[in-house]
Parts: structure tokens; sequence; C-alpha cells
């Protein structure tokens, strides 16, 4: 048994140092303490580092087909006007979009880059019932009038009542209109002089192009374009100038949707046309992008590089198209971002690994301190040292195995246990090159620390991949979100009318925005809250929207499934069988529907007020693209409220919504829902703040909307759905609420509700019976007063 004992005792890889031969000294405490010091530094970075997410990139080669490449651009032409230019897209497969309207807004500026004017030429503009009359043409016409189109016709049917009805019908036939003023509808509808008038003004388009997946082009140029003799011709005739400046900068252009980390090279970019006439071509390489983050969500996308080149020449001698043009080529190769978690064994393995390294530098630090103060005390040279507690000499030149003495760890013991000894005892060491013989200069790693080192090496070089030979980086730096705040505290929802609602919508497999968008008053809403009136908003049309704001967690897609028929008539049933007694209405936004979806709005609440004629209704709706008839057939559908979000304040428009809404939109729909809706028909929106806006643009916000004939505001805290959206800029204290809604009220609004966790249906029941209520008192007050 005792051989045994001896046996494993043998295979003992971790000696232990009799506790004799430690010598404590200062030299050791400074180096353990700098060793310590310099091991916490290498352990925080290690636990950074598993603590935030790893990018790993991937490269392999594009097999996608039949995708479609979204542009979206935003750009400013500081002196050309917005009726001189066209945007016409072109590709290898000689698929030609000309003359491009859908999705394209253009913004006429002054001089000083301020806003004239916003306007879509063709799509989403408000509804006309007499078109000859609205675009001009012979007025004295009646409107059976067909108007000629100078042999440019198609067909014997084919009317011009317009002067952009010649120019078009003239660009299909591949001619240039040479003199306007020879054309009854230009001249009648001042062409040449409305292009005098703007003269001096610039402007800003902006928009998205969505193209097939090939190589090809999409340039900015002066005049409608067509083909003539297989030649791509762009009639400059019209505007009887020998020059036109395209001065130009992008404000953005992406090839998808952003990423975190994403480069967009030519943001900010800028070029002054030095003479009368210029061309620019950007040369663009869209390498397609997929990036998954650790919710694994995935976002397709593409990145580009761009080199340039640009011509220039006198004026009256245009050699070339002016324009600018970008020539756009993809890659073959896609690049896959994956975000990831390192894993805990990697970190802990790296862990071992600094304690394992850093405890080598620091002995041989020690080591070298006592050697040179060796070499400093003990000049003479003999052959031998006695150390105590050693039976027999030990003689210096001899090198010792690293078995007998476990290394140099054992060996210095013993040094240091003489040296302390050696003045009193007159013992003599031997010559410091023996010395260093003695202690070996060759490294001999710890058998704990090689095994560490090994398992190290092992980890980082398994299961390798391409992925190993591009280097995995950081997309993009996050700035650490804003931490919440004390009063920015959720209340869990309950109670039996809150239980009773939300199983009825699992039965019935409704949606409301209450839980799709998780709001933070779903309980008090649906219970009832203080004054017992219980709300709840139920949105229609789908959970999938076409536009994709900044703040917004709800799922877009330019082509939705079509809306449910059958859907007005169940939901005013499910509705008309709860306790409610106020109802809120929504939407996503459907610009892919002829009337927006205001028909599917109005019918159901129509048949809701059929159904249960004492419930009140609230319907908040999208702008409908600024269309007339869509909000007159809304407004006039029996709603008790009506309500349009401006959602932020007017100088934070583009950067929050989606690119076709806009702040004078909104403004002008929440004014025609006041002028078509019934009396006594309240209109209502909402702004979110902690978006970047000061104080004086809130005020501006509130002045303006309240000068549309607005009734009710609410105020509410915005809370970022997902990393993937724009960050909180700040957290609005609750005083500051308290002072806007002072102010509302001071400014005539019915009612406001300010607060940080407020939304915009927050208790809309409540403040709507209270207004009710209160427009009672005043008249029942004004009757007594004619009384007496």
């Amino acid at each position: 048994m005792d051989g045994l004992l001896a046996k494993l005792r043998s295979l003992d890889a971790y000696p232990k140092v009799n506790e004799d031969f430690y010598s404590r000294t200062l030299s050791g405490g400074l180096i353990t303490l700098a060793s310590s010091l310099v091991m916490l530094l290498l352990f925080l970075s290690e636990l950074r580092l598993y603590l935030h997410a790893a990018t790993e990139t991937t490269l392999r080669v594009d097999t996608s087909h039949g995708e479609k490449l979204r542009i979206n651009f935003d750009i400013t032409f500081p002196a050309l006007q917005c009726s001189i230019i066209s945007v016409d897209v072109m590709d290898i497969s000689g698929q030609e979009h000309l003359d491009v309207k859908h999705d394209v807004f253009k913004q006429r500026i002054d001089a000083n880059g301020k806003v004239i004017s916003t306007k879509q030429d063709a799509v989403g503009g408000m509804k006309v019932e007499k078109p000859l009359q609205h675009h001009g043409g012979r007025l004295e016409h009646n409107e059976t009038y067909c108007g000629s189109c100078y042999g440019a016709q198609e067909s014997d049917e084919q009317c011009c009542n317009s002067c952009e009805d010649v120019r078009e019908a003239y660009r299909k036939k591949g001619w240039g209109v040479s003199n306007p003023d020879s054309i009854d509808q230009c001249k009648s509808e001042g062409f040449l002089q409305s292009i005098k008038d703007e003269e001096g003004e610039g402007c800003n388009i902006y928009g998205i192009l969505e193209i097939n997946k090939v190589a090809g082009n999409f340039h900015f140029a002066p005049g409608k374009s067509f083909q003539q003799s297989n030649v791509h011709v762009h009639d400059l005739l019209p505007f009887q100038k020998d020059s036109f400046n395209l001065s130009h900068k992008i404000n953005k252009l992406t090839f998808g949707e952003p990423f975190p980390g994403v480069v967009n090279p030519l943001d900010g970019a800028h070029w002054v046309q030095p003479s009368s006439y210029g061309m620019y071509q950007y040369h663009i390489k869209v390498v397609p992008t997929v990036y998954t983050d650790l919710s694994e969500q995935i976002i397709l996308s593409n990145q580009f590089s761009v080199t340039e080149h640009a011509r220039s020449g006198d004026s009256g001698r245009i050699q070339a198209l002016p324009g600018v043009f970008f020539f756009y080529d993809l890659s073959p190769i896609k690049v896959t971002f994956t975000e990831h978690h390192r894993s805990f064994l990697h970190f802990l393995t790296n862990v071992c690994a600094i304690v394992g390294d850093m405890e080598k530098p620091s002995f041989a630090a020690e080591s070298g301190y006592r050697i040179s103060t060796l070499h400093r005390i003990s000049p003479h040279q003999t052959n031998a040292t006695v150390f105590p507690t050693s039976p027999s000499p030990v003689h210096g030149a001899v090198h010792q195995p690293a078995s007998a003495m476990h290394g140099r760890r054992r060996l210095a013991a013993a040094l240091a246990r003489t040296l302390s000894q050696a003045p009193a005892r007159s013992r003599s060491i031997s010559s410091t090159p023996s010395l260093l013989q003695t202690l070996d200069p060759t490294p001999q790693s710890p058998p704990a620390a090689g095994r560490l080192a090994e398992m190290r090496r092992r980890l980082q070089a398994e299961t390798p991949s391409l992925g190993d030979f591009a280097y995995s980086v950081e997309v993009g730096t996050r700035k650490k979100p804003l931490p919440k705040p004390k009063w920015m505290k959720e209340t869990i929802p309950g109670g039996a009318k809150y239980a009773a609602i939300k199983a009825k919508l699992r039965e019935l497999k409704l949606h409301t925005v209450c839980e799709e968008a998780r709001c933070p008053n779903l309980g008090e809403c649906w219970s009832g809250g203080e004054t017992g009136t219980a709300t709840a908003t139920i949105m229609i049309l789908g959970d999938t929207c076409t536009r994709g704001c900044r703040f917004c967690n709800v799922k877009t897609s330019r082509t939705p499934p079509p809306p449910d028929p059958d859907e007005p008539s169940n939901v005013a049933q499910a509705i008309a069988s709860w306790g409610l007694e106020y109802i809120v209405i929504t939407s996503v936004d459907r610009d892919d529907l002829p009337d927006q979806g205001s028909g599917h709005f109005a019918e159901t609440v129509q048949r809701l007020k059929t159904l249960k004629p004492d419930m009140l209704i609230e319907a908040l709706v999208p702008d409908f693209r600024g269309d007339r008839s869509c909000v007159e057939k809304v407004a006039t559908s029996g709603l008790h409220v009506f309500a349009h979000n401006i959602e932020t304040v007017e100088e934070l428009q583009r950067d929050v919504r989606d690119h076709r809404a806009n702040f004078k939109q909104s403004i002008d729909v929440l004014k025609m829902a006041k002028e078509y809706a019934p009396p006594g028909t309240l209109t209502k929106t909402s702004v979110m703040l902690g978006c970047g806006e000061t104080p004086d643009q809130v005020i501006s916000t509130m002045e303006k909307v309240r000068a549309a004939g607005v009734d009710v505001i609410t105020f509410g805290q915005y809370m970022r759905p997902s990393k993937r959206h724009m960050p909180v800029s700040e957290y609005v204290t609750p005083e500051a609420f308290e002072n806007y809604r002072a102010l509302g009220v001071e400014m005539g609004f019915r009612y406001v509700a300010s607060g940080p966790m407020v939304r915009s249906s927050y208790k809309a029941g409540e403040f709507y019976i209270k207004a009710m209520i209160e427009d009672d008192r005043v008249k029942s007050g004004a009757v007594a007063d004619s009384s007496s």
C-alpha cells in the first residue's frame, strides 16, 4: 500500500515548497502588486470582450437571383429648378424607366437653401374632380373638351388637355418641343413664364428606386428623355437655355436598409460646377451584405465603393448630356456579418492563460533582482555552497535537473535563504557565471501553464473556416443606451375588464396596438382606470405597413397581403360584444391600395355604429398621402374623434418618420378633417418627446397644431423598441411634461395629456367624456343665465 501511494505521489505535477525556503521581500511585494494590476487590467479587457457582442465576417459567392435592388437617395441641386430636372433608370438588360415619378419627391428651395414647397409629380397627389380646369388647358371649354396632341397621339381617342400631356406624348414619339409657346396648352399655362419665375431656385429631390438587381445606371438630368435611333436623348429645347448648373450635394445615398456600422461613402459629398456646362459621373461597385443581429433578425442590404469623374466645358459647346450619373455594378461576393457572444469556455481559458502567463515574468523579474543582489554582496569565489538543511554540498558548476528541485522557483527560494544567513555564518557564494549556469537560462514553463497554453492554442485553431482568414471586426461602435429614470415605471395590468378583453381578443384572433407596442398603460386603459371608462385600440388592414419609420416596430413591406374583405363586419361584431364605452380603431399605412385603405376604415366605423350606436369611436388614421377624398370618407363615417399623429416636431420629421410623410401633409390632413367632419367632432394629434427636439421647437409645433384647429394633443416619452431603431436622445422629466400640459391648456386646447408614460390613445375615453361633460356644463350655465 505504501509503495502504491509513493508511486501516486511521484506523479504529483504540483510539488509543494517547504515553508522554510520562502523569503518575502519588499521587491517581491512591489513586483507582485505590479503583476496583479496588469492581470486585473487584462482580466477586465477579456471580460469586456466576453460581455459585448462580437461580429463574425464571412465571404461567400452570391447565389441569390430574382431580387430587387432598393436605392434610397436624397440630393440637393442648389442652382437647378425642380421643373427642369428628371430621373431616369436603365440597366444592361435593356429595361428603362424614364422620367421616374413614383416614390420620387421634389422640394423647391430658395437661394438660401430654405424649402419653398414639396410635391410628388404623379403619384400620391390630391384627387381632382375636374382635371381640365386643374391642369389649365382651355378654361373656356367644357368638360367634354379634348385637346390636340399635335400629331403625337397614339390613337384618335387620345386627348392632351395640358402642357404636360403634350410633352409626354411628344416624349413617347421621340420628338422634342422646340417652342412651347407654339402649343396652345403650354402657352395658356405659362410654361416658359413659370421657368423664368423659378430662376435662381434650387431643388432637393429624394425618394426610392426599386430596380432589377443587375448592372445599370440612374441619372439626374434636365429635360424629358426618350429614345431616338437607339440613342438616349433629353429634350432641352423647351427651356431655351444654353447652360445648366449641375452643382450638387448628396445628402444620402444607400443601396438597401441601414445596419449597424454601415458606411455610405457618398453621404455629404458635393461638387461645384466650375463652368457653364458640366457632367459628373460616379462609378459604384455594390457588394451584397447580410447582417444578422443577436436576436437573429436578418437585414438584407448592400455596401458600396465609389470612384468619380467630372467633365466641364464652356457655354454653347455642350458635347454630352449635362447631368449627374451613377453607374453601378454588382460584386459576385456576398459579405455576411453575424453578431454572437464568445463562449464562456473561451473566456475561462483566456483568463487562466492570463494568470499563468503573468506568473512567469513576475518570477523572472524577482530572480533578476536577487541575482544582482547576490553579485553585489558576495564577490568571493568558491567551488561549493552549503545550503541550510542540505546534508551535502551542492556544486555551483553542476546543472541540477528540474525534477530534483522543480525548476527555478525552488532554487531561488534556497538561494534567498542562504543569502539571509550568509553574513552571520561567513559562507561564500559561487561566482556569478556558475550561478547563472545553475539557474539555467533555458525557459522551463510550469506544467500547468504549459497545458493551459496548449488548450488555448487548440481552442483557437478548432474548426477553421473562411472566417478565420477574414478579419472579424466590430462593424460599429454603439453608444451605451441611456438608463431608464425612476419615473419610467410600468404598472402590472390586471382586473376583471382587462381579463375579459384579453380573453376575447385571443378567441377572435384580433390584434391591438396596445399589445403589439407593449404599451405601459395597457392595464389602466383596459380596466378603466380611475373613471371606469374602459378603452382599447384595435388595428385593422393587417399587421404589415408599407412605410418604415425609425421609431416604429411594426413589420414593413412594399407589397403586404391584401385586406380581409370580411374584416369590417367581424371587427364590428366583436367590439360590439365587449363592455367597452370607448374604442380606438387604427391601421397601418397602406400606400399599395388605390384609396389608401380609407374605404375599409370607413366601413368598419359605420358597421360598428350600426351595431352599437352609443359607443364612442375614435379613428387614428394614417395621412392617406394627403388625398382629400380619403380624408372626407373617414371623417364623415360617424366617428367622434378624428386622430392623426404628427409624431415629432417639424424640424425632425425627416429624421424620425418615413420619407413619404411630412409635417405640412399631416397638418393639412387635420385641417381637412375639421372641414369635412360634422360639428362636434374632435380632432386630435400626438407628439413623442426625447427624440432630440428643443423646447422652442415643441412650442412652435404646438402653435402650428393649434392654428390648424386641433382640439386635443398628447405628449409622451419615446421608448426605443429595439437596437435597430432610433436611440432615445433624452428622458424628459415629469416637470417638463407638466409645463407642456399647462402651456397647451393656455393655448386653447380642449384637452392635453402629457406625461412620460402617455401614448397616443392614453385615457382616450376619459378625456373625451370629460370634455363633453364640460361642454354640457357650459351650455347649462348659458341657459340658466338667459332664463334669469
